[in-house]
């Protein structure tokens, strides 16, 4: 009865509609069953939160507020603070979260993260002038990015190789509690913070597990830079996305490689351990050494990074001006999979604060943010990924990881490493591989209709990706392989359309949709509209001077053959 009580006074102190908070099939639910799974606990104990929290007013995100606020949680001085970085975005940032409607808790909730990561931004800059000259001499070497269309398993990816001990991880709680040095303290805060998250969020376990040694992303080193995406995507605050889309996303990127130049300090003072939980080791018997070999040591020190960058595909060219030594992961699905997939996780995670689902205006506009902004994210990085490095990127396919992702990790290995795969740390690999496999996550992707969208408008805004990776942008071929970067166009046509001979033996690609043939894609069929983009004319290849006034600008200055 005291249950019955709290959560019917909770639920009439919400701004929601009563159908929202109906009873539906026996179970209760905060959430709309497209968004959430019907869970009688944690409907019990979000409307709890919600009533034993005040709601805020908007004067509570006030922006003098909030830095107080944060220096009291960093137990910073503020005499010593000469200036606050990017203060005129953090008061933006802290105005757009006043306006934004939210239930008693989300709005505790969400002042609450404002706070935690300006505390974050204001404690690295200190270690870092503290411990300047140290830190400054980490370098971070041939780190690897897993970029790629959203929603395609990037994080299992990073738990495989965080995991297996070849590479070093971005967990967690370090990114989370990055202003924190001692590991101990990390991981007592990282516990704490997940605490109670399942019974609250369920339906946020379709993202990653809630561990505190999970292979991360850097979404929340990149939230620590308010004009990132992230503020306006993961919040539902599209006016303030819209402002920080205008705005150069370079410095969000070198803030990225500031942190983890802090996080490597860590690792080198002995307060950052490697990602491997249980270590296979080599026994002491002739036969089995003779069967699998030798343990192959590692370098702690000499291990690069790996980091999942969820964002990453919207700013390809400034994540490789910051690392241009990187090596790249790019994980494809399915683009309409991929696009519901997205908008539903980020209409989930506006739930979080609002306490009630998104209503179709919401949901329209949300389809509209993703389309817009990863569609042409993604073209950019098609054209501009053309120039990177074959060598240093390999392709992964959302179904190969699922069903055969031990097999790609294999390939990548015999690519990159060829000397330093060994059985044991393949076990390990298959360890960590097991563990986001055996993680309840719930699939409550809703209907791409939902978000005002439909299959065409989704094959027009993709069609620089369709174009080049048809086998993976409909899921009409299965197999597991890492191929480099090739144009789509046959083997016949490739020789005269997509390599341009120089004439010192080095070729050059063509890349971008413009300059790409459409011999064997799927709009050549006579059968089907073609875009007048995709209707071009043969240039007559190695004839002189004629032929190198038909090709593309970029290639115009070539010397002829």
């Amino acid at each position: 009865v005291t249950v019955s009580v709290l959560y019917w006074s909770a639920a009439g102190s919400r701004d929601e509609s009563s159908t929202a908070m109906a009873y539906r099939g026996g179970r209760f639910s905060p959430f709309t069953p497209e968004f959430a799974p019907n869970d009688f606990r944690p409907t019990v104990w979000y409307n709890l939160k919600c009533a034993t929290h005040r709601r805020l007013m908007p004067s509570a995100f006030d922006y003098d507020t909030i830095l107080r606020r944060a220096i009291e949680k960093g137990d910073l001085n503020r005499n010593r603070i000469e200036s606050i970085p990017d203060e005129k975005w953090w008061r933006k940032l802290c105005k757009a979260a006043a306006d934004k409607p939210t239930s008693r808790y989300g709005g505790h909730l969400l002042r609450d993260r404002i706070t935690h990561f300006l505390a974050n931004r204001l404690l690295v800059d200190e270690i870092r002038n503290t411990r300047k000259q140290d830190i400054e001499k980490e370098t971070i070497k041939e780190p690897i990015f897993i970029i790629g269309m959203p929603r395609s398993q990037k994080h299992m990816v990073a738990h495989m190789y965080a995991r297996g001990g070849y590479t070093f991880p971005l967990r967690f709680r370090d990114s989370m509690f990055i202003g924190i040095p001692n590991e101990e303290k990390r991981i007592a805060a990282g516990r704490e913070y997940l605490k109670g998250y399942r019974y609250l969020f369920p339906s946020m376990q379709i993202a990653r597990p809630f561990r505190h040694d999970q292979a991360d992303d850097d979404t929340a080193l990149q939230l620590q830079v308010p004009y990132s995406l992230g503020w306006g995507m993961l919040h539902g605050m599209s006016d303030y996305l819209y402002e920080c889309i205008q705005e150069d996303h370079q410095p969000v990127y070198d803030h990225v490689r500031d942190c983890l130049q802090v996080l490597q300090f860590y690792r080198t003072v002995g307060e950052n351990t490697d990602g491997v939980e249980f270590e296979k080791t080599t026994i002491d018997n002739p036969m089995d050494k003779a069967i699998d070999g030798d343990k192959n040591e590692v370098d702690l020190h000499e291990m690069p990074w790996v980091v999942h960058s969820p964002l990453g595909i919207l700013h390809t060219q400034q994540l490789h001006k910051t690392f241009d030594d990187m090596k790249v992961i790019w994980t494809h699905r399915a683009v309409k999979q991929s696009v519901q997939s997205l908008a539903s996780a980020l209409c989930m995670h506006d739930s979080m604060y609002t306490g009630r689902q998104m209503r179709e205006t919401g949901r329209v506009e949300m389809g509209e943010i993703v389309l817009g902004l990863f569609s042409s994210g993604v073209e950019h990085a098609v054209d501009y990924m053309g120039t990177f490095p074959k060598e240093r990127m390999v392709h992964w396919s959302n179904r190969d990881i699922e069903r055969s992702g031990m097999r790609l990790f294999e390939k990548t290995h015999e690519k990159w490493w060829p000397d330093l795969y060994d059985t044991f740390r393949k076990w390990q690999t298959v360890n960590g591989m097991t563990e986001i496999r055996q993680t309840f996550r719930p699939k409550n992707d809703t209907e791409i209709e939902m978000f005002g969208l439909h299959e065409g408008m989704l094959n027009d805004s993709f069609r620089a990706y369709i174009f080049q990776f048809e086998e993976y942008a409909f899921e009409s071929k299965y197999g597991t392989l890492i191929q480099e970067y090739q144009p789509i166009a046959g083997t016949l046509d490739e020789s005269k359309w997509g390599l341009f001979d120089r004439g010192d033996g080095a070729m050059d690609r063509v890349t971008s949709l413009e300059q790409m043939p459409i011999a064997g894609h799927l709009l050549q069929r006579q059968s089907m509209f073609r875009p007048a983009e995709y209707v071009m004319s043969r240039p007559r290849a190695h004839s002189g001077t004629d032929a190198q006034q038909q090709l593309p600008p970029n290639l115009a200055a070539l010397p002829p053959k």
